[in-house]
């Protein structure tokens, strides 16, 4: 179970995916991982600036200094055309919310206790 606080993974609940390793989510974020186990391609939604999923994209998940070293690594691997779908910025949950329920394909880091319950998202385990 989740607790208040905590940085979930949501995605599409088209997907039937239940949990996720910390591994496969850097690759998903990294561009390096493009399409799911059914074949969907990943749409990445992007936190919003500032905020406490963002902090856990940048400082724990990829390892970055700092969300200019993140706007970069995005620029360039989107120039470099990494991803199928470039990532998506959001600017609050139930934005990241209403983009994932859109995108068959969809992903998006958010505060646990932000997601209303009649979402129909599903709430992504991690697993280290």
């Amino acid at each position: 179970m989740c607790s208040a606080g905590e940085i979930v993974a949501i995605v599409n609940k088209s997907l039937n995916i239940t949990k996720i390793s910390f591994k496969d989510l850097k690759l998903i974020y990294l561009g390096r991982k493009k399409s799911w186990p059914n074949g969907e391609v990943i749409s990445i939604f992007l936190p919003p600036s500032k905020s406490k999923p963002m902090n856990f994209l940048i400082f724990k998940l990829l390892k970055f200094s700092n969300e200019g070293d993140l706007s970069r690594f995005y620029l360039k691997s989107v120039f470099q055309e990494v991803f199928i779908n470039p990532p998506i910025s959001v600017v609050d949950t139930d934005f990241a919310i209403a983009n994932v329920m859109a995108s068959l394909g969809g992903i998006a880091l958010v505060e646990f206790e932000k997601i209303p319950k009649e979402s129909n998202v599903t709430v992504v385990h991690l697993e280290e």
